[in-house]
């Protein structure tokens, strides 16, 4: 099934039907403006699915924002720019009938300037670009080992390339790339495992065209949860957070582990329906540790109590 989509500042129109066998679902807006005036903008959403468990989903969007600015700087001169920006995505995902499923993106953005640099001839007519792309595949599936049980996974690949740097001083361009992986898999009975784990490596290119590690990228991480639900109104659950020892142009930033303890309790009906309260024990063994990226060490054992409602 193909429906022939096209996206334009005004309006957005679809000019070929979709056959019997498919349907398609589109939706189509205005999107508002960072700055004023603006250009304007529309965005098409289009799924595709046959009436079979094979399904082919397919996304697109695209934005463009304008800006003119008038400036009088600190020594009384004044000075007017004009820039515009385009953002703009598409995606698919394929999904087999065994649980399977294929999917990939790219997204492109181009950020106008901010405050700071309204001052700077340069910046004011230099949009921020970001190139993104990412592919993976998923699995989804009920019943795999006994049951009624679920068990899913994914795994996640991500490229990102940042051109015409302006938010760090210094940079040119940054480089970054990573892999995404996650799973659960939870039992009629009501244990569960939640796994999720995130794999980064950047760099980034100065204004001088020297190379190195890019010092704001997140050190690699795993997460691991597991719990039981005792019923809809009670969860109870201990979570273990890793990350890996980080170098950063030969600045060593020490690994940690740590364990927390939580207890959910979920009111079903009456006045507190839909309100959580989380009662948690962090950073259980009273580990001393520094987060990469923090400048100040992590709390210690401490404990939580948290609200809230859902609407």
């Amino acid at each position: 099934c193909i429906t022939d989509s096209t996206i334009s500042v005004a309006r957005t129109s679809n000019s070929s039907p979709c056959p019997a066998f498919c349907k398609a679902t589109e939706v189509s807006g205005s999107a508002p403006s960072l700055s004023s005036p603006a250009l304007g903008g529309t965005f098409t959403l289009t799924r595709l699915y046959s009436r079979s468990a094979l399904r082919l989903t397919a996304w697109l969007e695209g934005n463009v924002h304008g800006v003119v600015v008038q400036i009088t700087s600190d020594d009384g001169s004044a000075a007017s720019y004009d820039n515009d920006a385009f953002m703009g995505g598409a995606s698919l995902r394929y999904q087999f009938d065994n649980g399977i499923a294929l999917f990939g993106s790219y997204a492109y953005t181009e950020s106008l300037p901010i405050l700071d640099d309204l001052e700077n001839e340069t910046y004011m007519t230099q949009p921020e670009i970001g190139k993104t792309y990412e592919f993976g595949a998923a699995y989804d599936r009920i019943g795999v080992f006994g049951q009624d049980d679920t068990l899913s996974m994914k795994a996640n690949y991500y490229h990102t390339d940042q051109e015409d740097n302006t938010s760090y001083s210094g940079v040119d361009s940054i480089e970054l790339q990573g892999l995404e992986l996650e799973g659960s898999y939870a039992r009629r009975d009501g244990y569960y495992v939640d796994i999720n784990a995130n794999i980064v490596d950047a760099e980034q290119t100065r204004t001088d065209n020297s190379v190195t590690d890019w010092t704001n990228a997140p050190a690699n991480t795993v997460r691991l949860t597991l719990g039981k639900r005792l019923s809809r109104l009670a969860d109870l659950s201990s979570e273990f957070v890793a990350a890996d020892e980080a170098d950063r142009n030969g600045t060593a930033t020490p690994g940690f582990v740590t364990a927390n303890l939580r207890a959910t309790i979920t009111p079903q009906e009456g006045v507190l329906k839909g309100t959580s309260f989380r009662f948690g024990l962090e950073n259980l063994f009273d580990h001393t540790y520094t987060p990469l990226l923090s400048t100040r060490p992590a709390v210690g054992r401490n404990i939580k109590f948290t609200v809230s409602k859902a609407f």
